[in-house]
């Protein structure tokens, strides 16, 4: 995936100039011209839950949304999955949840987020198991948005408005998943920066991290 990766210049000019066209279909190819936002190591042991890569682009009134794992999205098995995008719609790390730690535990992110809404790809048993988009006091602003998964991949696709958002707004942006195996272990990936239809996101490059459970979450 870093041959996806371009100057920050030429990104520039892509984004301010070009229609992606994204569409939710769990076909990728629609996304081989946006820039991978997050690049993360197989660092968790369910690689069905262990984040590779995130991409996000905002055009019209929707902000499109891309995670890869190293296994499959979204698997057909008996485990629970909970694949997350998370949104600073403030930039203020004293807002909103920050991923920087989890119960007093540093999460190994370097520049945490103030994470204002949370949005949500979950699966129980292959099943859909909470397709929402809400907020850190779990007010759902968006319900059963599209999406879609193929292979590695899953995308979708949430509105604006539903976070508060708008063209020419400045984000911060991250993702992580928490799963039933290994103790709930928890992949938490780094943060970018981008400013919605004008610029792609910063990519920024993979760190390594601690592991994190988070068996209190979901039971």
């Amino acid at each position: 995936m870093k041959s996806m990766m371009m100057t920050a210049s030429l990104l520039l000019m892509l984004s301010a100039t070009l229609s992606f066209g994204i569409t939710i279909d769990g076909n990728f190819d629609d996304w081989a011209d946006v820039a991978v936002a997050i690049d993360d190591p197989d660092d968790i042991a369910d690689d069905d839950g262990d984040v590779k890569l995130v991409q996000a682009v905002a055009e019209g009134d929707t902000l499109y949304l891309r995670m890869s794992v190293y296994g499959e999205a979204a698997p057909q098995n008996d485990q629970r999955y909970y694949y997350h995008w998370i949104v600073d719609a403030d930039n203020s790390v004293d807002t909103g949840f920050n991923n920087g730690e989890y119960e007093g535990n540093p999460t190994g992110v370097e520049n945490p987020i103030g994470a204002d809404f949370f949005i949500q790809i979950g699966r129980r048993s292959g099943a859909d198991d909470g397709i929402y988009a809400y907020t850190l006091d779990e007010t759902t602003v968006e319900e059963n948005f599209p999406w879609a998964a193929g292979g590695d991949s899953l995308e979708a696709a949430v509105l604006l408005a539903s976070l508060g958002l708008n063209i020419g707004d400045t984000i911060g942006f991250s993702a992580f998943q928490e799963g039933s195996s290994n103790g709930w272990e928890v992949d938490f990936v780094q943060t970018t920066v981008f400013t919605l239809g004008v610029a792609a996101p910063t990519a920024v490059d993979p760190v390594e991290k601690l592991a994190v459970t988070w068996a209190s979450l979901k039971y």
